[in-house]
Protein backbone atom coordinates (compact mmCIF):
# COMPACT_ATOMS: atom_id res chain seq x y z
CA UNK A 1 0.00 0.00 0.00
CA UNK A 2 1.38 3.41 -0.99
CA UNK A 3 0.25 7.02 -0.65
CA UNK A 4 1.69 10.36 -1.78
CA UNK A 5 1.89 11.52 1.84
CA UNK A 6 1.19 8.78 4.35
CA UNK A 7 -1.13 5.87 4.80
CA UNK A 8 -3.33 6.27 7.87
CA UNK A 9 -5.21 2.96 8.12
CA UNK A 10 -5.46 -0.29 6.19
CA UNK A 11 -8.22 -2.79 6.90
CA UNK A 12 -9.38 -5.99 5.31
CA UNK A 13 -13.05 -6.99 5.16
CA UNK A 14 -13.84 -10.72 4.91
CA UNK A 15 -17.48 -11.69 4.53
CA UNK A 16 -18.58 -8.53 6.33
CA UNK A 17 -16.09 -8.69 9.20
CA UNK A 18 -13.34 -6.06 9.32
CA UNK A 19 -9.81 -6.81 10.51
CA UNK A 20 -7.09 -4.19 11.08
CA UNK A 21 -3.85 -4.49 9.14
CA UNK A 22 -0.47 -3.26 10.39
CA UNK A 23 2.63 -2.13 8.56
CA UNK A 24 5.29 -4.84 8.72
CA UNK A 25 7.91 -2.95 6.75
CA UNK A 26 8.01 -0.65 3.73
CA UNK A 27 4.73 -0.72 1.81
CA UNK A 28 3.67 -4.13 3.18
CA UNK A 29 0.64 -4.40 5.46
CA UNK A 30 -0.50 -7.58 7.14
CA UNK A 31 -3.47 -8.62 9.26
CA UNK A 32 -3.27 -10.81 12.32
CA UNK A 33 -3.77 -14.54 11.75
CA UNK A 34 -7.42 -15.32 11.04
CA UNK A 35 -8.87 -18.67 12.13
CA UNK A 36 -10.35 -20.13 8.95
CA UNK A 37 -12.60 -22.45 10.99
CA UNK A 38 -14.68 -19.35 11.83
CA UNK A 39 -15.11 -18.59 8.14
CA UNK A 40 -16.25 -21.99 6.93
CA UNK A 41 -15.30 -23.97 3.86
CA UNK A 42 -15.61 -22.56 0.37
CA UNK A 43 -14.95 -19.34 -1.55
CA UNK A 44 -14.61 -16.08 0.39
CA UNK A 45 -14.27 -12.52 -0.88
CA UNK A 46 -11.93 -10.11 0.87
CA UNK A 47 -11.58 -6.37 0.33
CA UNK A 48 -8.56 -4.33 1.41
CA UNK A 49 -9.23 -0.64 2.03
CA UNK A 50 -6.46 1.92 2.58
CA UNK A 51 -7.19 5.43 3.92
CA UNK A 52 -4.85 8.40 4.27
CA UNK A 53 -4.93 11.21 6.80
CA UNK A 54 -7.19 13.31 4.58
CA UNK A 55 -9.85 10.64 4.41
CA UNK A 56 -9.05 9.57 0.90
CA UNK A 57 -9.40 5.82 0.41
CA UNK A 58 -9.02 3.12 -2.16
CA UNK A 59 -10.09 -0.52 -2.15
CA UNK A 60 -9.30 -3.69 -4.01
CA UNK A 61 -10.95 -7.10 -3.76
CA UNK A 62 -10.03 -10.68 -4.46
CA UNK A 63 -11.09 -14.17 -3.40
CA UNK A 64 -9.58 -17.07 -1.50
CA UNK A 65 -10.78 -20.61 -0.85
CA UNK A 66 -10.87 -22.44 2.47
CA UNK A 67 -10.46 -26.17 1.93
CA UNK A 68 -10.40 -29.21 4.19
CA UNK A 69 -7.14 -31.18 4.06
CA UNK A 70 -7.72 -33.36 7.13
CA UNK A 71 -8.44 -37.05 6.57
CA UNK A 72 -11.42 -38.69 8.28
CA UNK A 73 -10.64 -40.75 11.38
CA UNK A 74 -11.48 -44.48 11.55
CA UNK A 75 -11.25 -45.59 15.17
CA UNK A 76 -12.26 -49.23 14.77
CA UNK A 77 -13.69 -51.78 12.33
CA UNK A 78 -15.47 -55.02 13.18
CA UNK A 79 -17.20 -58.02 11.59
CA UNK A 80 -19.76 -60.09 13.50
CA UNK A 81 -20.00 -63.03 13.78
CA UNK A 82 -16.34 -63.84 13.20
CA UNK A 83 -15.69 -66.63 12.34
CA UNK A 84 -18.93 -66.94 10.40
CA UNK A 85 -20.49 -70.08 8.98
CA UNK A 86 -21.10 -70.19 5.25
CA UNK A 87 -24.60 -68.89 4.57
CA UNK A 88 -24.76 -66.67 7.66
CA UNK A 89 -25.23 -62.90 7.54
CA UNK A 90 -22.18 -60.92 8.63
CA UNK A 91 -22.54 -57.34 9.87
CA UNK A 92 -19.55 -55.08 9.28
CA UNK A 93 -19.26 -51.89 11.33
CA UNK A 94 -16.87 -48.95 11.46
CA UNK A 95 -16.46 -46.03 13.86
CA UNK A 96 -15.78 -43.04 11.56
CA UNK A 97 -15.59 -39.30 12.29
CA UNK A 98 -14.49 -36.22 10.35
CA UNK A 99 -13.76 -32.62 11.34
CA UNK A 100 -16.37 -31.41 8.80
CA UNK A 101 -18.55 -34.24 7.50
CA UNK A 102 -18.20 -37.84 6.32
CA UNK A 103 -19.23 -38.15 2.68
CA UNK A 104 -19.08 -41.93 2.23
CA UNK A 105 -17.87 -45.13 3.89
CA UNK A 106 -17.25 -48.19 1.72
CA UNK A 107 -16.44 -51.80 2.63
CA UNK A 108 -14.31 -53.79 0.16
CA UNK A 109 -14.02 -57.56 0.54
CA UNK A 110 -13.15 -60.16 -2.10
CA UNK A 111 -12.90 -57.30 -4.65
CA UNK A 112 -16.55 -56.29 -4.12
CA UNK A 113 -17.56 -52.91 -2.70
CA UNK A 114 -20.50 -52.34 -0.33
CA UNK A 115 -21.79 -48.93 0.79
CA UNK A 116 -21.97 -48.59 4.57
CA UNK A 117 -24.82 -46.61 6.18
CA UNK A 118 -24.71 -44.54 9.38
CA UNK A 119 -27.02 -46.03 12.03
CA UNK A 120 -26.67 -43.23 14.58
CA UNK A 121 -23.56 -44.72 16.14
CA UNK A 122 -21.48 -46.47 13.49
CA UNK A 123 -21.41 -47.09 9.76
CA UNK A 124 -22.68 -50.61 9.02
CA UNK A 125 -23.54 -53.02 6.21
CA UNK A 126 -24.70 -56.63 6.31
CA UNK A 127 -23.40 -59.14 3.74
CA UNK A 128 -24.31 -62.81 3.40
CA UNK A 129 -21.18 -64.91 3.77
CA UNK A 130 -22.20 -67.00 0.74
CA UNK A 131 -21.51 -63.91 -1.38
CA UNK A 132 -17.93 -63.87 -0.07
CA UNK A 133 -16.97 -67.54 0.13
CA UNK A 134 -15.10 -69.86 2.45
CA UNK A 135 -11.67 -68.70 3.59
CA UNK A 136 -9.86 -66.05 5.56
CA UNK A 137 -10.49 -62.65 4.03
CA UNK A 138 -8.91 -59.27 4.57
CA UNK A 139 -11.44 -56.48 4.22
CA UNK A 140 -10.91 -52.71 3.92
CA UNK A 141 -13.10 -49.86 5.14
CA UNK A 142 -12.51 -46.58 3.25
CA UNK A 143 -13.93 -43.30 4.56
CA UNK A 144 -14.08 -40.18 2.34
CA UNK A 145 -15.09 -36.61 3.15
CA UNK A 146 -16.53 -33.96 0.83
CA UNK A 147 -13.03 -32.75 -0.12
CA UNK A 148 -12.00 -36.31 -1.12
CA UNK A 149 -9.69 -36.80 1.86
CA UNK A 150 -9.55 -40.53 2.60
CA UNK A 151 -8.73 -42.87 5.44
CA UNK A 152 -8.54 -46.67 5.44
CA UNK A 153 -8.53 -49.43 8.04
CA UNK A 154 -8.27 -53.19 7.46
CA UNK A 155 -9.78 -56.15 9.26
CA UNK A 156 -9.91 -59.93 8.84
CA UNK A 157 -12.94 -62.21 8.52
CA UNK A 158 -12.93 -66.01 8.56
CA UNK A 159 -15.76 -67.91 6.85
CA UNK A 160 -16.01 -71.63 7.51
CA UNK A 161 -18.06 -74.47 6.05
CA UNK A 162 -19.58 -76.17 9.11
CA UNK A 163 -22.29 -78.15 7.28
CA UNK A 164 -21.62 -81.85 6.65
CA UNK A 165 -22.53 -83.49 3.31
CA UNK A 166 -25.99 -85.11 3.13
CA UNK A 167 -25.90 -88.84 2.28
CA UNK A 168 -29.02 -90.49 0.90
CA UNK A 169 -29.07 -94.31 0.91
CA UNK A 170 -30.73 -95.80 -2.17
CA UNK A 171 -32.88 -98.91 -2.38
CA UNK A 172 -35.65 -100.21 -0.13
CA UNK A 173 -35.72 -99.65 3.63
CA UNK A 174 -35.73 -102.27 4.96
CA UNK A 175 -34.01 -104.28 2.23
CA UNK A 176 -35.20 -107.89 1.67
CA UNK A 177 -32.67 -110.43 0.32
CA UNK A 178 -33.25 -114.12 -0.28
CA UNK A 179 -31.00 -116.33 1.85
CA UNK A 180 -27.99 -117.66 0.04
CA UNK A 181 -28.15 -115.14 -2.79
CA UNK A 182 -25.67 -112.42 -3.52
CA UNK A 183 -26.44 -109.09 -1.91
CA UNK A 184 -25.76 -106.01 -4.06
CA UNK A 185 -25.63 -102.67 -2.34
CA UNK A 186 -28.03 -100.22 -4.04
CA UNK A 187 -25.60 -97.42 -3.37
CA UNK A 188 -26.10 -93.87 -2.12
CA UNK A 189 -25.78 -90.25 -3.15
CA UNK A 190 -23.95 -87.43 -1.38
CA UNK A 191 -24.53 -83.70 -1.75
CA UNK A 192 -22.60 -80.86 -0.11
CA UNK A 193 -23.67 -77.24 0.23
CA UNK A 194 -20.22 -76.09 -0.92
CA UNK A 195 -18.73 -78.86 -3.07
CA UNK A 196 -21.96 -80.04 -4.70
CA UNK A 197 -22.29 -83.67 -5.80
CA UNK A 198 -19.87 -85.91 -3.88
CA UNK A 199 -21.44 -89.23 -4.88
CA UNK A 200 -18.24 -90.37 -6.62
CA UNK A 201 -16.37 -89.86 -3.36
CA UNK A 202 -18.50 -92.29 -1.36
CA UNK A 203 -16.75 -95.41 -0.05
CA UNK A 204 -18.87 -98.28 1.26
CA UNK A 205 -18.24 -101.24 3.53
CA UNK A 206 -20.65 -104.16 3.97
CA UNK A 207 -20.74 -107.17 6.32
CA UNK A 208 -23.98 -108.66 4.95
CA UNK A 209 -23.83 -112.48 5.00
CA UNK A 210 -26.86 -113.88 3.19
CA UNK A 211 -26.08 -117.38 4.41
CA UNK A 212 -27.17 -116.31 7.87
CA UNK A 213 -30.92 -115.87 8.28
Amino acid sequence: VTDLLAVDTVVVDIDGTTYAMTNVGGDLYQSSTIDTSTLGLGVHTYTVTATDGSGNSDSDSDIFVVIDTTDPTITAVDASPNPAELGADVTFSADVTDDIAVESVVLTINSVEYDMVYDGTNYTVTVNSSDIGVGTWEYTVTATDSFFNEAEMNGTLEIVDAEAPVITVLGSDPETVEAGTTYTDAGATALDNLDGNLTDSITTTSDVDTSVV
